[in-house]
């Protein structure tokens, strides 16, 4: 597997969420702090990965494929899924909901995914920032459902 451009997908698909919550930030302006405080997330994560693209590039012997179930091809999917998201919300072509239960899909398929286990390396700071990235998806999705949960609460049902 190539390493690099798994990477730098990875990089790419993290830059593009933290893009869809700073459409969610528009969206829902009673909520936009909690959606910049997302978007922060996804753009610290994106540069995690780049300090990755500069060790493997420095120190390829620390890197090797994990036992994780993606592949490139599966990310660029995943990626011209995002863009094609983006872009209707950028053209008021989806409703804000929909924004929301995209992310809160994306983000756990994403976890479901096991992204942390694509890399394996044995430089423990690394390591960590891997797993930080891992426990940032799994937070997302609860925090998505949350948010949801405040913006659409589910009605009562009718007495009649």
């Amino acid at each position: 597997m190539d390493l690099a451009r798994l990477i730098a997908l990875l990089k790419k698909n993290e830059e593009a969420l933290a893009a869809l919550y700073r459409e969610g930030a528009r969206l829902f302006p009673t909520e936009a702090e909690v959606f910049l405080k997302l978007a922060q997330e996804e753009e610290g994560h994106a540069t995690l990965f780049a300090n990755i693209q500069d060790d493997l590039a420095a120190h390829p012997e620390r890197w090797r494929a994990g036992p994780g179930r993606v592949t490139p091809d599966t990310l660029e999917q995943l990626q011209a899924r995002i863009d094609h998201l983006l872009d209707e919300v950028r053209q008021g072509k989806a409703a804000p909901r929909y924004l929301l239960t995209s992310l809160a899909s994306l983000e756990q398929g994403l976890a479901e995914r096991s992204c942390d286990r694509l890399l394996v390396t044995d430089e423990p700071r690394l390591a960590d920032a891997l797993r930080h990235i891992a426990q940032g998806f799994v937070d997302h999705f609860k925090r998505l459902q949350q948010l949801e949960a405040r913006l659409f609460p589910p009605t009562q049902p009718s007495l009649f």
